[in-house]
């Protein structure tokens, strides 16, 4: 979602917290965060690229959302 040319936003978090619900889901399922450049006809962007690991994937070994590494 365009937020306008000027907009950041930033999050820390103390991954160590393991009491705080959101550091506990966001560890569990691997949600990562990934800062992208991207040039075209010599103009330059930037983006966010957010992804998690979830669900069944039978190759894996994972059955399950549940499942967790061997």
């Amino acid at each position: 979602m365009w937020r306008g040319r000027d907009w950041i936003e930033t999050a820390t978090y103390d991954l160590t917290n393991q009491s705080d619900p959101g550091i506990m889901i966001a560890t569990q399922y691997s949600i990562l965060d990934h800062v992208g450049k991207a040039t075209l006809d010599g103009k330059v962007g930037y983006g966010l690229f957010e992804h998690s690991c979830a669900g069944r994937h039978t190759p894996s070994g994972f059955a399950n959302g549940g499942s967790m590494a061997p």
